[in-house]
C-alpha cells in the first residue's frame, strides 16, 4: 500500500469532516426564522453526527501510526471543503451549502473507502461504509427540508 497516500487520504477526509462540522455548527447557532426549532435541531444532528465521527477519523489516523493535524491553518490546507464566508446568510441558503458540503465528504469518504478495500482494510471498510450512509442521510435530510430532494 502507498501508505503516505492512505495517510494523505485519510487526513484530508478527517480535515474535511472538521470543516463541514464547524460550519454546520455555526449555522446551528445562526438560524433564525419561522421554522427555527426545527433547522436548529437539524443542523443540531448534522454536526453532532459530524463531530462523533471526527474523533473516529482521527484514531484511524492514529492507528496508521501518523500524525493528526493539530494546526487550523495545516487542517484548512489540508481540506478541499471552502470555509464559510463571513456573511449573512438565510437558513435555506446554510442549507444548501451544507448539503454540497456534504456531497464533498461522500467524493472524499469513497476515494478512502476504495482504497481500503483495495488494501483489505476491512475494518475501515466498515467504518467508512457507515460513515457514508449516515452522511447520504442527513444530505437527504437538508434537501427535503428545503424542498428538493425529488428532482
Amino acid at each position: 500500500m502507498k501508505e503516505n497516500n492512505f495517510a494523505i487520504s485519510l487526513q484530508q477526509l478527517w480535515a474535511d469532516n472538521f470543516i463541514v462540522y464547524f460550519k454546520a455548527h455555526s449555522y446551528h447557532f445562526n438560524t433564525e426564522g419561522a421554522t427555527f426549532a426545527s433547522d436548529h435541531a437539524l443542523f443540531g444532528e448534522v454536526y453532532g453526527y459530524l463531530y462523533s465521527e471526527h474523533d473516529r477519523l482521527g484514531e484511524q489516523i492514529r492507528q496508521f501510526d501518523k500524525p493528526v493535524l493539530v494546526s487550523l491553518s495545516d487542517v484548512l490546507k489540508a481540506s478541499s471543503i471552502e470555509e464559510a464566508q463571513p456573511k449573512t446568510m438565510t437558513t435555506a441558503a446554510m442549507m444548501s451549502t451544507l448539503a454540497v458540503d456534504l456531497d464533498d465528504l461522500m467524493v472524499a469518504g469513497q476515494s478512502v473507502l476504495d482504497l481500503a478495500e483495495k488494501e483489505k482494510q476491512g475494518g475501515l471498510e466498515n467504518l467508512l461504509g457507515e460513515y457514508l450512509m449516515n452522511i447520504s442521510k442527513l444530505k437527504w435530510k437538508l434537501r427535503a427540508t428545503l424542498g428538493k430532494s425529488i428532482k
